[in-house]
């Protein structure tokens, strides 16, 4: 698979994930779910679905960013903040994510 095709599928995945998380309500986080192979008759809650998600999303970047330091890099976690242009408005340091 070419790397264009591959950045765009997750792209396009985060994106979809983004907009599913963004339409849910605290209510709607203790729906439970069948979830699990097929056949699955154990009910889960909504909210163990999105805690496993985003703990898979943080394990996929700390994996990432340890190959990025193998190879010397910097991951983007450990980058300073750009500098803030003349004219434009900031509130301060953006908080760390992972």
């Amino acid at each position: 698979m070419a790397k264009d095709t591959l950045v765009a599928r997750v792209r396009a995945s985060l994106v979809y994930c983004g907009g599913a998380i963004g339409r849910l309500t605290d209510a709607r986080l203790a729906d439970t779910l069948q979830a699990g192979p097929p056949g699955a008759t154990e009910p889960v809650l909504r909210v163990r679905l999105l805690i496993l998600l985003v703990t898979d999303l943080a394990e996929h970047y700390a994996q990432f960013a340890s190959y990025m330091r193998i190879l010397g890099l910097v991951p983007p976690s450990a980058l300073s903040p750009p500098t803030p242009r003349a004219g434009r408005w900031t509130c301060g340091p953006l908080p760390r994510v992972v």
